[in-house]
């Protein structure tokens, strides 16, 4: 995951984060959900777990129009 994480930020696809706390929370994430799904009775839909992962790597990770614009205007 981390080597995935430099490559983005090597391309302009990442923002320049902690390369190692950003691939730990998306193990944990990922193995968490497992975990919980098949060592209790609670049933985690997919497409939620998809939706928050979304969000993060949204605020997070990806490169948006509004970082490329110092104003902070959003390109408006």
């Amino acid at each position: 995951i981390i080597e995935l994480i430099k490559l983005g930020i090597e391309q302009g696809q990442y923002r320049t984060v902690d390369q190692q706390a950003v691939a730990k929370y998306l193990y944990s994430l990922m193995t968490g959900a497992d975990f919980l799904t098949t060592t209790t009775s609670t049933h985690i839909e997919a497409e939620t777990v998809q939706a928050e992962l979304d969000c993060y790597l949204q605020a997070r990770l990806l490169i948006s129009d509004d970082d490329s614009d110092p104003s902070g205007s959003g390109g408006s």
